[in-house]
């Protein structure tokens, strides 16, 4: 069975340059195996939900 839910953690870092132009960068990864219990496998598969995000922006 699949979990219905998940949670996890976002670490990330940003930088402001100029004071106008915004670059970022953040990792997301889930502390919950979402294909716990999944009952046609005899192995328990890795399913831990993982992402990264990369950000430009712009400040007005």
């Amino acid at each position: 069975m699949v979990q219905t839910y998940d949670w996890g953690l976002k670490m990330g870092l940003g930088v402001l340059v100029m004071q106008h132009y915004y670059i970022g960068a953040h990792y997301h990864f889930s502390c919950r195996n979402v294909l716990r219990e999944l009952p046609q496998t005899e192995k328990h598969p890795d399913g831990h939900n993982k992402a990264w995000t990369f950000t430009l922006g712009y400040n007005f």
